[in-house]
Parts: structure tokens; sequence; C-alpha cells
């Protein structure tokens, strides 16, 4: 599952330049051209705008680097995952998950806040 997960990583970013010329292809979602728009907002924006846009900018790239660097350490502990295969975990699920692995595992709470609600989910989704 590990390896199906990486190498569907590695196949969508060899494809992502190929996917940006076909009119067929998937929707990417939240463009890299918005992103570079809500992290270098206009000058014209009024500072509460200017300071929501740094934080959901920040927010992002702090979700893309926690998942990669959750990705690796999960690689690196050899821990199976196996999630729900009708769509990804809500975050309220993802919450009350974290939660719980929390009550749990106390000691979770110093560690990276991206590691932990992934131990959380895999922790709460036991492979069979």
């Amino acid at each position: 599952m590990r390896r199906n997960i990486l190498l569907a990583l590695v196949v969508l970013a060899s494809l992502g330049p190929a996917w940006a010329a076909d009119e067929d292809a998937p929707d990417p979602g939240f463009k890299a051209q918005a992103l570079k728009e809500t992290c270098d907002p206009p000058g014209t924006l009024d500072l509460a705008a200017r300071d929501a846009a740094d934080r959901t900018c920040q927010a992002y790239l702090r979700g893309v680097a926690d998942g990669l660097f959750m990705l690796g350490m999960m690689q690196q502990s050899r821990t199976p995952i196996c999630l729900p295969e009708d769509g990804p975990v809500s975050p309220a699920e993802a919450k009350s998950e974290l939660e719980d692995y929390l009550a749990d595992h106390p000691e979770a709470a110093d560690h990276s806040a991206g590691l932990a609600t992934a131990f959380a989910i895999v922790a709460a989704h036991p492979c069979e």
C-alpha cells in the first residue's frame, strides 16, 4: 500500500507538466498561481485581508511540508497504512482521531503536529 502511495505521488509529479497542456486533465483544484497570489497578495488589500492571506499561505505550505515529512517518517517506520477506500478521512473525523490518540499517547503532544495526526489517523484505521 505504501509503495502504491509513493508511486502515485511520483507519477502525479511527473505528469503535472503534461496535464497543464491537456484539456482533459483532472482539475488540480487549488492551483499554483492561486497559491502564489495568496502568498504575495496585492498591496491594495487592507491589513486584515493581507493577514488572512498570509495565514492561508503559511497554513497551506505547512500542510504540504508536514505531509511530506509525515510520508517520510511513515515510510521509515514501516507503519502499514490501511485507510478507508471510499474517500479521505474528514477533518472532523481526523480531529476526533487526533484527540483520542493524544489521550492515549500524551507524549505525542510534543511531536510534529502533522506526524501525530498521521499516526492518529492510521491508528484509527488498522489494517485487517
